[in-house]
C-alpha cells in the first residue's frame, strides 16, 4: 500500500486486483491490473501521482513489473523477471528516482536487491542482504534503510543501511531498542521527516536514526 498525498492511494491484492482510493481510504475502487492476467499483487510503489510500478505474479507464473501512468487505467510490462532460480520471489519494488529502482528478491541462500539504474531496461544482482530484507525504505536518492523480521544470534535487530542506492549495505545496531531484552522485529519502516522514522514491531514502536 501507498499514499501520494493526503487523499489518493493505492494497493495490490493477493487475488490480482489493483485497489484505489481518493478519499484518505474511507472508499476504494477495485480493478485488475493488465496485461498479464496477474492473479497476485505483491508491491505498488508511486514514481508520481498518477504514474506507478506495481510487482504482480501471472497466471503462469512469472513475475513481473508493470507500469501505469493514468492511475491505473492501463498498464504496461516493464519486466518480465526470467532468472534461472524457479523458487524465488520478487516481493518489494521501491525507487529511488525515475531511473534507480530497487527490487527485492528472494530465493534459496538468502534475500538479493534486484537494481537497475535505466528504469527497468536493464537489472543486476547486488549484493546479499546482511541479515535479510522484507521491507526497503528509500530516504533519497541514494540512502535507505531495510528490515527483516528475524531473531539473529548475538541479538541484533535486522536493520540495514544503504548510502549508495542500494549496491552495498552496513547493519544498524539497534541493540540498546530491545524491548523486554528480545530483539525487536520489524518488516516495516516509516519516515515522517527527513532524519526521523519508526519502525512497527510486534513489542513496541520503536525510532530509528
Amino acid at each position: 500500500m501507498c499514499f501520494v498525498d493526503e487523499d489518493r492511494g493505492y494497493a495490490v491484492c493477493d487475488s490480482g486486483k489493483f485497489l484505489r482510493t481518493d478519499d484518505g481510504g474511507l472508499t476504494w475502487t477495485s480493478s485488475t491490473a493488465s496485461p498479464g492476467s496477474p492473479y497476485r499483487g505483491y508491491s505498488v510503489y508511486p514514481l508520481s501521482r498518477d504514474t506507478l510500478l506495481a510487482l504482480f505474479k501471472n497466471r503462469l507464473g512469472t513475475t513481473e513489473l508493470l507500469r501505469t501512468d493514468d492511475a491505473g487505467q492501463s498498464w504496461n510490462v516493464v519486466t518480465d523477471f526470467e532468472f534461472p532460480d524457479v523458487h524465488g520471489a520478487y516481493d518489494a519494488i521501491r525507487c529511488f528516482d525515475s531511473q534507480k529502482w530497487i527490487v527485492n528478491y528472494d530465493r534459496p541462500g538468502g534475500r538479493y536487491p534486484l537494481i537497475t539504474s535505466d528504469a527497468g531496461k536493464t537489472w543486476k544482482l547486488g549484493s546479499k542482504f546482511l541479515r535479510g530484507s522484507q521491507d526497503i525504505l528509500v530516504v533519497n536518492d541514494s540512502v535507505a534503510f531495510a528490515a527483516r523480521s528475524t531473531y539473529t544470534l548475538n541479538g541484533e535487530v535486522a536493520f540495514e543501511k544503504t548510502t549508495n542506492a542500494g549496491q552495498t549495505w552496513t547493519l544498524v545496531n539497534l541493540v540498546p531498542y530491545n524491548v523486554y531484552g528480545r530483539p525487536v522485529l520489524s518488516t516495516m519502516l516509516v519516515m515522517n521527516r527527513k532524519e526521523q522514522g519508526f519502525a512497527v514491531t510486534n513489542y513496541a514502536r520503536k525510532q530509528v536514526r
